[in-house]
C-alpha cells in the first residue's frame, strides 16, 4: 500500500540528511552526531504517542531507518514497536503485525527475554482487535509466561485482562472469571486503583450475565468506592450507568430511572460529552419502554446534538494539535541546530540550508492548516445541512400518521358502544396527539422560516389591538393558576409596519412562556413604548427567572434549562427558538434581561 508522506517527515528527511553530511567531517565528530541524532528521533518518535499516531508512525520510520544505518538491534526493535503501535491505534492491523513480529524477530535473536514477551502482548493484542481470538489467547498466554519468568509482575495486568474478556465474548464465564480474578489480584498487589475499577466494573458486568446479581451489585459497589475514594467522577459515572442499564433490561424502571438520572447528573456535572452522549442514549430507551415518546425523541434529539458537538470538537482539536506539532517540529529542529552549532563551526552553505529548509516547512505548515481549517468549514456545513434537511423530513413525514391516528380517534369516539372510561382513555390519546402536532408544526415552522421559505407581508397593523387580542386568548388559562396579566399602553394606536402573523406568534409564544413558567398568585406584565425609531414590546413575568448557564442557550433548539413549567404544560424547547427565528426575519432583536429567583423580562425591539 503506497502512503503519501505528510510534510512534517520532510523536516525529518532533511534533519537526517543535514546531520549526515556533517558528520562526513571527521570521525570522532560522527560517533557524537550518531549518538545525538538516534537521541533525538527516539525523542520525537515517543512524542507522538497518545497525540497524533499518523505522525508518530512516520517520524519512527525515520528513527528505524537511522537505526538501520548505525547498526543498532536494540533502537531497530524500538522503532519497529513504536510504528506498530502507531498503526495498531490507527487501525492499519496488517501493518501493525508485520512490525511487532519484526521487533520480536530481533529481541528473540538478542536474546532480550523481556522485550521478546513485550513483543508478543503486541501480537496478542493486535490479533485481538483482528477477531483472531484463539491465536490471540495463545500469544497472550505466551506473554504471561515471559513476564513472570523476568519478574515483572506489572505487565501481567493487561494480558490476564485481555484473555477475561476474549472469555466472556466467546461465552466462556467460567474461565473470565478466573482470569477476571486472577488480573484483580494482580491490580491489588501493584495498588492499581485505576486499572481495579476497569477491573471490577468488567467483573460486574459479567456476574449480571450469569445471573449472580448480588455479585455483580457487590463489585459495582466496590468501583463506586474507587471512584469515591480518588475523587474521580469519570469512574463512579459508568458503575453507575451500568446499574442504570441492568436494571433498564431487567425491567425495573423505576430503579433504572434513579440510575439513569444520577449518571445523567454526574455527565453534566463533569460536562463530558462521551458520558452525556451514553446517558442520552439509555434515557430514550427508557422513555420508549415507558411508552414516553415525546421524551424519548427529546433525548434522542439531544444525543443527536451531542454527537455533531463531539465530531465537531474532535476536528477543531485536529487543528489545534496540527498547530501544536509544527511547533514542536520547529523547536525540535532548533534544538538539533544550536546542538550541532556548539560541537562545530558551521559554514554558511549549511546555515542557508537549515534556513530554507525551515521556511519550506512553514509554508507547507501554513498551506496544510488552511486546508484543513477550509476542509472542516465545508465539512460542517454539510452536516448542518444534512442535519436540518433530516429533521425537516421526519417533522414532514411524522404529520400523516398523526392526521390518521386523531381521525380513528374521532371515529371511536362517535361510537355508541364505548364506556366513559373508554372515552377518557380516547381523551387523553387525542390530548398527546395535540402536543405532538404542536411539536411537528413547531418544527416545520422553524425550519422554513429559517431557510427564508416562509415570506414577509408588510402592512400597517395597530400593535395595541394585536396585544390585546393575545392577552385575552390567555387571561383564561392565566385564570385558573390565578396569574394576572396586566396591559399597559396608549389608548392612541402604535402603528407598525410589520408582518401581523409573525407578530401575532412572537407574541403569543412569550405571553405563553410567561404564564407556563409563573408560579401561581403572580403577574405577567405586557406593556410598550417608541424608542427613537424603534418599537420596544416588553413580557414580564415574576417566575423563577433565567440562570447564567441557561442564558446563552435559551433560543437554541431542544434546550434543557433549569425552569419548569409550573403546571405540568408541554415544552417542546423549540417556542423560543421559533420567536428568535421570526424576530429576525422582521429585522429586530430580542433581549433578555433576569436575575435568578426575580422573574424575567423578555423585550423585542422592532424597527417602526
Amino acid at each position: 500500500m503506497v502512503k503519501r508522506i505528510p510534510f512534517f517527515s520532510v523536516f525529518l528527511l532533511l534533519t537526517f540528511l543535514f546531520f549526515q553530511a556533517v558528520a562526513q567531517s571527521g570521525p570522532t565528530l560522527r560517533t557524537r552526531e550518531d549518538s545525538l541524532l538516534i537521541k533525538q528521533l527516539q525523542s520525537v518518535s515517543r512524542s507522538f504517542y497518545g497525540i497524533n499516531y499518523p505522525k508518530m508512525d512516520s517520524a519512527s520510520r525515520v528513527y528505524l531507518a537511522e537505526a538501520k544505518r548505525q547498526n543498532l538491534p536494540p533502537q531497530m526493535a524500538e522503532a519497529h514497536t513504536y510504528i506498530g503501535t502507531a498503526n495498531l491505534e490507527s487501525g492499519e492491523l496488517g501493518e501493525a503485525l508485520i512490525h511487532f513480529t519484526r521487533a520480536h524477530a530481533i529481541s528473540d535473536s538478542l536474546g532480550s527475554g523481556y522485550n521478546k514477551a513485550v513483543a508478543i502482548n503486541n501480537i496478542g493484542a493486535t490479533l485481538h482487535k483482528m477477531d483472531q481470538l484463539p491465536q490471540a489467547l495463545t500469544y497472550y498466554r505466551q506473554a504471561i509466561a515471559g513476564f513472570k519468568a523476568h519478574n515483572k509482575p506489572a505487565r501481567l495486568g493487561q494480558p490476564l485482562y485481555n484473555i477475561a474478556i476474549i472469555f466472556q465474548d466467546l461465552g466462556q464465564r467460567d474461565s473470565a472469571i478466573v482470569y477476571y480474578q486472577e488480573a484483580i489480584q494482580v491490580a491489588e498487589e501493584q495498588q492499581d486503583t485505576l486499572s481495579l475499577s476497569d477491573l471490577y466494573n468488567g467483573m460486574s458486568n459479567l456476574s449480571f450475565e450469569i445471573g449472580a446479581e448480588e455479585e455483580g451489585r457487590l463489585y459495582m459497589q466496590k468501583a463506586l468506592l474507587i471512584g469515591h475514594s480518588i475523587g474521580d467522577f469519570s469512574r463512579m459515572f459508568y458503575p453507575v450507568l451500568n446499574q442504570g442499564t441492568q436494571a433498564l433490561k431487567a425491567k425495573k424502571l423505576k430503579a433504572a430511572r434513579e440510575y439513569l438520572f444520577e449518571a445523567c447528573d454526574i455527565a453534566y456535572a463533569m460536562e463530558a460529552i462521551e458520558m452525556q452522549i451514553d446517558v442520552e442514549k439509555a434515557l430514550a430507551i427508557l422513555d420508549s419502554t415507558e411508552k414516553n415518546p415525546e421524551q424519548a425523541y427529546l433525548h434522542l434529539a439531544n444525543w443527536s446534538q451531542l454527537t455533531a458537538r463531539k465530531t465537531q470538537e474532535e476536528r477543531n482539536k485536529k487543528i489545534q494539535e496540527l498547530q501544536a506539532l509544527f511547533e514542536h517540529e520547529q523547536q525540535s529542529k532548533e534544538i538539533l541546530i544550536q546542538n550541532t552549532l556548539l560541537k562545530q563551526q558551521r559554514t554558511n552553505i549549511f546555515i542557508l540550508l537549515g534556513i530554507l529548509a525551515f521556511m519550506v516547512i512553514l509554508v507547507l505548515a501554513l498551506t496544510r492548516v488552511s486546508e484543513i481549517r477550509k476542509r472542516h468549514s465545508f465539512m460542517m456545513l454539510k452536516m448542518n445541512e444534512e442535519k436540518d434537511a433530516m429533521l425537516h423530513a421526519v417533522a414532514h413525514d411524522l404529520q400523516s400518521p398523526v392526521v390518521n391516528i386523531r381521525g380513528l380517534v374521532n371515529l371511536l369516539a362517535e361510537s355508541a358502544n364505548i364506556d366513559p372510561s373508554e372515552k377518557l382513555m380516547l381523551h387523553m390519546i387525542d390530548g398527546e396527539l395535540d402536543r405532538s402536532d404542536h411539536l411537528v408544526h413547531n418544527l416545520l415552522d422553524l425550519e422554513s422560516i429559517e431557510s427564508g421559505d416562509l415570506e414577509v407581508h408588510l402592512m400597517p397593523v395597530n400593535l395595541p389591538e394585536i396585544a390585546t387580542q393575545i392577552s385575552e386568548k390567555y387571561r383564561q388559562v392565566a385564570h385558573k393558576k390565578r396569574i394576572l396579566i396586566e396591559t399597559v399602553w396608549p389608548k392612541e394606536p402604535i402603528l407598525l409596519q410589520t408582518d401581523p402573523s409573525f407578530l401575532h406568534r412572537i407574541l403569543e409564544n412569550l405571553v405563553s412562556n410567561a404564564v407556563k413558567f409563573s408560579p401561581s398568585g403572580t403577574m405577567v406584565k405586557i406593556d410598550m413604548n417608541l424608542e427613537s425609531n424603534q418599537i420596544r414590546i416588553n413580557v414580564t413575568d415574576q417566575g423563577p427567572g433565567i440562570t447564567e448557564k441557561d442564558r446563552s442557550k435559551i433560543f437554541g433548539r431542544f434546550q434543557r434549562l433549569s425552569a419548569q413549567p409550573t403546571g405540568g404544560e408541554m415544552s417542546t424547547g423549540l417556542g423560543l427558538a421559533v420567536t428568535k427565528a421570526l424576530v429576525d426575519r422582521l429585522k429586530g432583536r430580542i433581549e433578555v434581561l433576569s436575575t435568578p429567583g426575580s422573574g424575567a423580562v423578555f423585550s423585542v425591539l422592532l424597527p417602526c
